[in-house]
């Protein structure tokens, strides 16, 4: 299995489905007393589809590090031997993976990690009433034109930090989020 199927990937939507299918089959199978172990696997390095040009570098901007071989062989072993019919197995850099991640919404999914809660406590994530609360406040009095450049300004910077961009500066405001790498 993938990653893909958990959380998702960018210009994989047909990966990720099919990979939550394995998933749902396992959980499945497991509820009707039956074997089965699905691995939603993050990136390995020395073999895989993150080792196309650029790939390795492109993950880890998005907070999501190749394994080493021997690491993912170590947690095949646990997955094996362990209890759980479906596990996620990936390196991940919670710095950056989590509050783009968690943008303005918490994560039923990862919000419990003590990594994740520790990076979002040091200011990696925001409160949505906070946000809303601030962007009213910046948009009261402005004319509609200074309200369109503030709104545009904010989605880019969002969109940017989504996609690991430095700023929202890079994001051309005519190009489609699907040409950015959005589904």
């Amino acid at each position: 299995s993938s990653i893909a199927g958990v959380w998702g990937s960018g210009g994989q939507a047909a990966y990720g489905a099919a990979n939550a299918h394995l998933d749902a089959l396992v959980e499945d199978r497991r509820a009707r007393g039956l074997a089965g172990t699905a691995v939603a696997w993050g990136p390995w390095a020395e073999s895989g589809m993150a080792t196309s040009e650029g790939m390795e570098r492109e993950l880890a901007r998005r907070g999501l590090l190749v394994m080493a071989p021997e690491l993912a062989l170590a947690a095949l072993r646990g997955a094996i031997v362990g209890d759980d019919g479906v596990v996620t197995v990936a390196d991940m850099d919670w710095e950056r993976f989590a509050p783009a991640f968690t943008l303005e919404r918490p994560s039923p999914l990862i919000g419990d990690l003590p990594e994740v809660e520790k990076v979002l406590r040091s200011g990696g994530g925001s409160g949505q009433s906070e946000a809303a609360a601030g962007l009213r406040e910046r948009l009261v009095g402005l004319t509609e034109a200074e309200i369109d450049r503030t709104l545009l300004n904010l989605v880019r910077g969002h969109v940017a930090a989504v996609l690991g961009f430095t700023g929202g500066e890079t994001v051309e405001p005519e190009r489609a989020f699907k040409e950015l790498g959005f589904e």
